[in-house]
């Protein structure tokens, strides 16, 4: 069997790539920096916040989206008109910041 000559390897130094070949820019169409994603703003958060016998205004609950936080005060407001839940009063839904 015939000696084939191995092929080369280009070996440089720096350059960060196999076989010294140099990096990899993708070509940018826009000719500037790439746009940013478009990104959903975040919908509002609200809280239910209540007035405690003695202690002044409390937060019940995490900050949530409003569908939810409606669904919270109609609970907390049947269970305070109904006397079930002496120590609060005066629910209502305040956004937050």
């Amino acid at each position: 069997m015939p000696d084939l000559p191995l092929p080369s390897i280009r070996i440089g130094r720096g350059g960060g790539q196999p076989a010294g070949l140099p990096d990899f820019k993708p070509m940018n169409p826009w000719g500037r920096a790439m746009p940013a994603p478009a990104r959903a703003p975040r919908p509002p958060l609200y809280q239910l916040v209540v007035t405690r016998a003695g202690r002044g205004q409390t937060p019940i609950g995490p900050k949530m989206q409003r569908q939810y936080v409606d669904a919270l005060f109609d609970v907390v407001d049947g269970a305070i008109r109904s006397g079930a839940e002496k120590e609060f009063s005066d629910p209502h839904i305040v956004r937050c910041v």
